[in-house]
């Protein structure tokens, strides 16, 4: 998630520390365990659903109204948050409603946009989840939450890892993305990505924004004492994978450093 809008000196510190794990570099073709169990489909529909995602995601980039991160995730707090109660509630349907409602106003809202495609695939929607991850791939090339949404929604439709690894990194190519991307991340299910890019989101809303939330340091002390526990918690029950853990864990220190509540 290191291309999306915050602080230059955080945007610094989360890439150090990233770069430092080995997390921003592009590696090989070893897919998460999401991709067994099934014969995979060919190629050639896979290459459908990827211009058509191309052009969708074109439509959000370009679409007018105001495309700051910043200003769209205040505008939308209630309504985003709202629409997570729907999807942690498993009400799928009034989820992905919600969050269609939320990109009509604000069409490169992050949250909305990733939280989407989780919850078409548990309406299993099939190729239409897989063209709304791949159009996030298009509008967040480096977001990581993107990626592991984009190998849940792929193997969800029955494609190869190897193809939709070639696939992302044809939609970065068209998106002008100028750095690798990691296509090593690994799922282990579709609950792991959505409590993934959850804690993701809450670590940007409830900290990195927490300047234009007006909180004061005890609140922000209290802020991240409750995500670095909730974050624990969720390693130890085996959360996706240890690396995908320690990176969310390293962008949470690197958080609380740049607002003083973790020591340099």
């Amino acid at each position: 998630m290191t291309t999306r809008t915050r602080s230059f000196a955080l945007v610094a510190i989360v890439l150090a520390a990233l770069f430092a794990l080995g997390l921003c570099a592009c590696g090989g073709s070893s897919g998460g365990d999401a991709f067994t169990g099934y014969t995979a489909r060919d190629a050639s529909s896979l290459e459908q659903i990827k211009d058509a995602a191309i052009e969708l995601g074109k439509q959000r980039k370009e679409a007018p109204g105001d495309h700051e991160e910043s200003t769209i995730n205040s505008l939308a707090r209630e309504a985003f948050d709202a629409a997570n109660e729907l999807y942690k509630n498993e009400k799928w349907a009034e989820a992905t409603k919600a969050y269609e409602a939320i990109i009509a106003d604000y069409p490169t809202h992050f949250g909305a946009n990733v939280n989407l495609t989780l919850s078409m695939v548990q309406e299993e929607k099939g190729d239409e989840a897989l063209k709304q991850a791949l159009a996030c791939v298009y509008l967040f090339p480096g977001s990581d939450g993107v990626l592991l949404n984009a190998q849940v929604a792929a193997a969800d439709a029955q494609f190869s890892f190897e193809d939709l690894e070639t696939t992302m990194s044809e939609i970065t190519w068209e998106a002008e993305y100028d750095k690798d991307i990691d296509t090593t991340l690994k799922i282990g299910s579709l609950k792991d990505a959505y409590q993934y890019n959850s804690l993701w989101m809450r670590i940007e809303t409830d900290l990195a924004d927490s300047t234009r939330a007006g909180m004061n340091d005890v609140e922000l002390h209290n802020a991240y004492s409750s995500l670095s526990t909730e974050l624990g918690g969720l390693l130890e029950a085996g959360m996706a994978n240890a690396e995908d853990g320690e990176q969310l864990k390293v962008y949470l220190e690197a958080v609380g450093q740049q607002l003083g509540v973790l020591a340099q």
